[in-house]
This record gives C-alpha cells, structure tokens and sequence, in this order.
C-alpha cells in the first residue's frame, strides 16, 4: 500500500492497481500508475471527482477506469495485498477484485495532539490562530494547513512570511516594553513607531 504514487509507482509495472479518492492527488497517483501499468481503477465514493475537469478529461484519455460511488470495504492479503472489497454506496453491492497495489489518497487531518496538550485552542481539527497569526497564546505563531488554509505550498508560503513578520513584531514589542532597544532600532526610529503600537 502507498498513500502517494510517486514514491512507489515504478513498482506498479504489470500489477493492477487500485487508487482510493477522486481529488487532483487521487489523479495525479492514478495517472502515475497508468504510466507503468494499464490495469488502473480509481475508486471514489461521490457520484463525481473533486479533481480539475482537466484532469479527469486526462485519466479518461489515459484508459484509468473510475469506479465512483463506490467504497472500499475491506483489503484482503496476507504478507501482501492479493484482493479488495469494494461496495456501492448506492445499490449495496459488493464486488471482490483481484488487486495487487492500493494507494490510498483520501486527504490528511492535522495532528494537533501536542499543541492541544500545550493549552492552545483549537477549532475542529486546526489550530485557531487571529488575524496576526498569533494563536491564544502570546508569542505562540502558526501557519499553514494546520490552521486549516488552503492546501496550496504558496499560501502556505505566504501565510509563513506574515507569521515570521508577526513574530518578529512581537518580539520587538515585548523587547520595548521592557525598556530594551533590538537589531535595527538605530537612534530610537522604530522605537518610537513601536511605543504608538503599544498605545493603541
């Protein structure tokens, strides 16, 4: 089993595959076994695929199979994965099909487990942080999907470059507070923009 082809697909050549999922990483797995092997079946629960139209036009192209409302009941197999349950979720069929390879992309939940122990809140699975990305506790910065952003390496970038500039300012403000001057407060200029921030 995989939970992403990329890292195992060039073991997939002459095997029959089963990709679990119906967004872009579903596709993108399934397309990537399809180029090793032509025994490609993407199971996915809804009546269609979240993935860009595009990308379905793709997988159709390609010959990948798309099973949808369909979900996979059990894996079968001792040392390795010989066969699937698969049942419709609408008429309660059940078929088993022979499977050699499952790769599993069904999407990802945070693991907050440490920052909940830490007494930082929460909102469902996230982390919940305000406008500054502070979390509720001071000096206490975060960003990213954890906080239940859009699951795209810009935003997240992006999101890291406002959370460091927060921090930073915090860091600054608490260093005036306590009658310290830091890295780049030459003659007191940022200083004195600082001491207006505290006073609002």
């Amino acid at each position: 089993m995989s939970y992403y082809a990329k890292r195992d697909y060039k073991r997939f050549t002459g095997k029959k595959v089963i990709v679990i999922g119906g967004g872009n990483g579903a596709a993108k797995s399934a397309l990537l076994a399809q180029s090793e092997t032509d025994e490609v079946t993407l199971i996915h629960q809804r009546k269609s695929l979240r993935a860009y139209p595009l990308m379905v036009k793709r997988l159709q192209k390609e010959g990948v199979k798309i099973w949808y409302n369909t979900q996979l009941k059990e894996i079968k197999g001792d040392r390795t994965v010989t066969e699937a349950v698969l049942v419709n979720n609408k008429t309660g069929e059940e078929k088993k099909i022979p499977v050699d390879w499952i790769v599993v992309c069904v999407g990802t939940e945070p693991n907050t487990e440490l920052t909940r122990s830490a007494g930082i809140d929460s909102m469902g699975s996230h982390i919940k942080i305000n406008n500054q990305m502070m979390t509720n506790k001071a000096g206490v910065f975060a960003c990213g999907e954890i906080t239940g952003c859009k699951r795209h390496l810009i935003t997240a970038v992006s999101e890291g470059a406002s959370a460091g500039m927060a921090a930073s300012a915090h860091l600054a403000l608490e260093k005036i507070k306590r009658g310290e001057m830091f890295e780049g407060a030459i003659n007191g200029k940022y200083a004195e923009e600082y001491l207006k921030m505290i006073k609002k």
